[in-house]
Formats: C-alpha cells, structure tokens, sequence
C-alpha cells in the first residue's frame, strides 16, 4: 500500500490528502512529529512534505507532482483532464499567489491548534521560530493583526464577490478538479481564525469540497480546536 508521510496542518499535504479522498485511492498516512528531520531527508533528501511513495518505491515529494501520479493511476474522478482547463487552473494559482504572505500570517496561529504542534512544546518552539523568520514579527502579533490581515485579504481578493461565484457554479470550474482541492487547502483556515467572518458562501464551498473527497480536514485527533 503506498504510504503518505505528512504534516496534518500542511496545505499541500492537505491537498493530497483531499485528491486520495476524491479518487478512492487508499494510502497509510503517517503524520511525522515536526521536529523530525532525519525522516524527511532520508526519504527525499530534504525536510519537506508531503512525501509519497508508491507501491513501487518511487518517492514523491511535491503536491502537485503527487496529484498528476494519482489521476496517472487512478483516472476517475478526474482532477486535471476534463476537470478543468490547465490555464485556467494556472490562472487561479497566480491569483491566489498574491495573497499568499497574508494567508500565512492568518493560517500560522490557526496551525498551532493542530495535534503535533499545539501539544508538542518543541514543535511549536520550533514553529514558531519559522513563522517569525518569514515575517519579522512574534505570532502574538500575527494573532493581533488578524483582524486587519483579514480585512486586507477580503478587499483586495473581493472575496464576497468570489464565494457568490463558487454558489452559482458549486465548483471552481463546475465539477470537482485540482483547483477545489487547492483552495480548501490554502483558504480553508479562514474558518478557524478567531474573531472573523469569512462570506458563509464561502464556508460551505468548502464543506461541498470536503464532503465530495470524504475528508475533513480538521477533526478529530487532527486537531486540537
């Protein structure tokens, strides 16, 4: 059976997670402690995940390279061909690119209620470390510009606007493709920030995403919140 190393908070993990769901592929899932260094790297050659290896041994290490070895394996439902448009699916990602800072400060304290880092006091340690790298600031002070973070990201990606559009057509595309699973997995955090409030629309776009794949992405003993 092939086996899914992973980090339950990870968006990109998450995403694999979504697309194993989505076509019925069933994989081991071990959710490695953050501190752990030596597994990532003997697998891979660097500490990043996902990490997949197949039934046959390849190992695979980028999200998307995962998705394309999963719809190669397993072709319905498709995410890519005949899901989506691949230009349209790049066009989105640029998109949602030129948020991306800003959802990492929202996500980063919503990522410590996770189990793995918000009970493991040298993950968190360790977490945090990162997250005040990339933006210069302590995550109390990410937890105290949330309101504004998010003010900020709902102008400039109109998000009302956006989450109407996902009601009309229940999907990004109309069916179910890769971009539904790279959404819920960067966006859906937003759920779990304290004290805003994302469009419902889009709260429910992502409940359909995650009921069509039969994952949650936060419950149970994924989560701590």
């Amino acid at each position: 059976m092939p086996t899914l190393y992973h980090y339950p908070f990870c968006p990109p993990a998450q995403r694999v997670r979504l697309a194993l769901g989505a076509k019925g592929v069933e994989a081991t899932l071990v959710a490695l402690p953050y501190t752990d260094l030596e597994t990532p790297i003997e697998l891979a050659g660097r500490k990043q995940l996902p990490i997949y290896v197949t039934d046959a041994g390849e190992v695979l290490q980028d999200a998307e390279a995962i998705l394309h070895h999963l719809e190669a394996v397993a072709p319905e439902p498709p995410l890519f061909d005949g899901a989506i448009d691949p230009a349209d699916y790049q066009s989105l990602k640029e998109w949602m690119g030129q948020f991306e800072a800003l959802m990492d400060r929202l996500r980063a304290p919503v990522q410590l209620g996770y189990a793995g880092l918000g009970d493991d006091e040298e993950a968190a340690a360790y977490f945090r470390r990162q997250v005040e790298s990339r933006h210069g600031a302590q995550l109390e002070e990410l937890v105290n510009a949330r309101y504004a973070d998010y003010k900020d990201f709902e102008a400039r990606a109109e998000l009302r606007r956006f989450a109407r559009m996902l009601v009309k057509s229940r999907f990004f595309s109309g069916r179910l493709s890769a971009a539904d699973l790279y959404l819920t997995s960067e966006w859906g955090p937003l759920r779990w920030v304290d004290g805003v409030s994302p469009p419902l629309d889009l709260l429910y776009y992502f409940e359909r995403v995650e009921d069509a794949c039969g994952v949650k992405l936060a419950s149970g003993e994924d989560a701590l919140f």
